[in-house]
């Protein structure tokens, strides 16, 4: 509503502004105020969905937008100015890597999370491992794919840029094992680059906060530390051209586990707020951007039934990911986070307690957990 005010006054929100001072609060705060204990219980079923989970998404979407790109010119799908367009390999997974991010907000708002602590922080943290993967899929197709042209440009010359054959070749080369292998590489460095930045900045935070006890005192400068070092960290990630994302998310997990100690009582409230708060501006920031931007679509009639059969490979992939990896989880019967292991833990804690038949000496009943 707010973007739409926004548009009778020729507003525009930049979405440079967006990536570089709006989401890096938002995953700092998910870092941050991240519950720990439930994220390392639960964190089999989190790895499983939002690892696995996103790499079926993504193939599964990557797959099905290519085949309808390749629809006949009568059944084509997508069009612009009434021809038809054929998405390439490469286009179709960069596509794919941007619809795998799922939106975990929405849902977690229709669970109560003290009626349902486990399905909650399952949730949650599936959908921070998710919305991490799907950055380093997008960012890792986009580098592999920009050296892998680079490879193909050297070898056909510039001469045949706009021929058909040199076409064909650049369609091919988006199958290739290469740059199968260029985008495996550059996820992993992409992950360990923010890994390493993120953890390493977030240590060097809570040392600072260790060494400097006299600090303890003054709740401004220590909320404003933390708040610096987790945008430190994003900006020297993407300096050194890796994710700030998870730069910023590690990096808030960080501080909050070996810098909460060091923090003072009033620092400890502050930087809770003030994460909180810049999260919240930074969320409707962008729902007044969603809102703004809704009078930029062009040719929406021309793309529907591509969006269409997207949206319908979307809800099928997800179906698909929830209930197999469920289903195989539960044969595999692994120790650390089997399903039926886990149902008996959670029976167990949930084991009522009853009065036994015996009695203690001055009458009053004994008071003993009920056995199956």
């Amino acid at each position: 509503i707010v973007g739409l005010a926004l548009r009778s006054s020729n507003a525009d929100l930049d979405g440079g502004a967006f990536f570089e001072f709006v989401l890096p609060f938002i995953i700092l705060h998910q870092g941050y105020a991240l519950k720990k204990k439930n994220f390392f219980r639960y964190l089999w079923y989190i790895v499983l969905f939002g690892v696995m989970g996103t790499l079926i998404t993504f193939v599964s979407i990557s797959g099905v937008a290519f085949l309808a790109s390749r629809l006949p010119v009568p059944l084509a799908l997508v069009r612009e100015g009434g021809q038809a367009l054929r998405l390439t390999p490469s286009e179709c997974m960069k596509l794919a890597a941007v619809l795998s991010a799922a939106d975990e907000v929405a849902t977690m708002g229709l669970i109560p999370e003290h009626r349902h602590p486990k399905l909650s922080a399952i949730l949650f943290g599936e959908g921070v491992v998710n919305d991490a993967v799907s950055i380093l899929l997008f960012r890792a197709v986009a580098g592999g794919v920009a050296s892998n042209e680079d490879q193909l440009d050297a070898a056909v010359g510039p001469a045949l840029e706009d021929d058909k054959a040199t076409h064909a070749a650049r369609v091919a080369a988006d199958w290739s094992a290469d740059l199968f292998s260029a985008i495996f590489i550059n996820f992993l460095g992409l992950l360990g680059a923010a890994v390493g930045i993120g953890c390493g900045i977030g240590l060097c935070v809570s040392l600072l906060l260790k060494c400097n006890p006299g600090l303890r005192n003054e709740p401004v400068r220590q909320t404003a530390i933390v708040l610096l070092g987790g945008y430190l960290s994003f900006s020297l990630s993407e300096a050194f051209g890796a994710s700030g994302i998870l730069a910023v998310f590690f990096c808030g997990i960080t501080m909050n586990h070996y810098g909460w100690h060091s923090l003072g009582e009033e620092a400890r409230t502050s930087t809770q707020v003030t994460f909180g708060t810049l999260s919240a501006v930074s969320e409707a920031y962008c729902f007044a951007a969603m809102g703004l931007s809704l009078h930029n679509f062009s040719g929406l009639l021309e793309g529907l039934p591509m969006v269409i059969v997207l949206f319908a490979a979307l809800m099928g992939a997800r179906f698909l990911t929830v209930y197999s990896l469920l289903s195989l989880q539960s044969w595999c019967k692994r120790p650390w986070g089997g399903l039926d292991q886990q149902r008996e833990g959670d029976a167990e804690e949930a084991t009522p307690l009853v009065s036994s038949s015996s009695s203690s000496s001055n009458g009053t009943h004994v008071l003993a957990p009920m056995n199956a």
